[in-house]
C-alpha cells in the first residue's frame, strides 16, 4: 500500500462516526489496520503500522480532526492478518 492510499483510508475510517459507545476516550476516533504484523512477512506490516502510527501522530499534532465543530484526535488500533504457507493464522486472542 502507498503512503498515498494509507493515508486516505486513514482518512476516510476517521472521518466515519464511532461504531461504539463504550470508549476509553469518548472524544477519540478510533482507526482500525489490519496489517501483516506476524507470519510470514511481519516486516512489510511493521511497515504499515510505522506509515499508520506517523499519520495519526502528524494528525493529532496538528489538533486532529474537526467533526461536527469539535476537534477529535485519532486512536490506532491494529490487528495482525497473518498468513503462513498454508493460510490465515488467527489473531492470538480471537
Amino acid at each position: 500500500m502507498t503512503k498515498t492510499s494509507l493515508f486516505f483510508v486513514l482518512l476516510l475510517v476517521a472521518c466515519m462516526p464511532p461504531l461504539s459507545g463504550h470508549a476509553a476516550d469518548a472524544d477519540a476516533l478510533k482507526v482500525g489496520l489490519i496489517a501483516e504484523l506476524t507470519g510470514t512477512i511481519p516486516a512489510v506490516g511493521a511497515s504499515c503500522r510505522h506509515g499508520a502510527e506517523l499519520a495519526v501522530r502528524e494528525i493529532n499534532g496538528s489538533g486532529g480532526i474537526l467533526v461536527d465543530g469539535r476537534r477529535r484526535r485519532l486512536e490506532l488500533w491494529s490487528r495482525t492478518a497473518a498468513t503462513t504457507p498454508t493460510g490465515p493464522q488467527r489473531p492470538p486472542g480471537s
